[in-house]
């Protein structure tokens, strides 16, 4: 079983699309703060996840 189907069969309600953003660690260590790897994907990563909303017509108020 996928992890998406792992997801959606806890849902009621027929979810009509489903995106999953994720990354791979760059470490295990226990820490509180990001690696410095994952640092630099993290604006590349929200840019993503804008453009997804975006493309579901989600409108966004405050800063662009």
């Amino acid at each position: 079983m996928s992890m998406t189907d792992e997801i959606l069969r806890h849902f009621t309600q027929k979810i009509p699309c489903v995106k999953l953003l994720g990354a791979q660690p760059y470490s295990l260590d226990a820490g509180i703060n990001l690696t410095p790897q994952m640092q630099k994907l993290l604006p590349t990563f929200a840019d993503k996840a804008l453009e997804i909303l975006k493309s579901w017509q989600v409108k966004f108020y405050g800063n662009d």
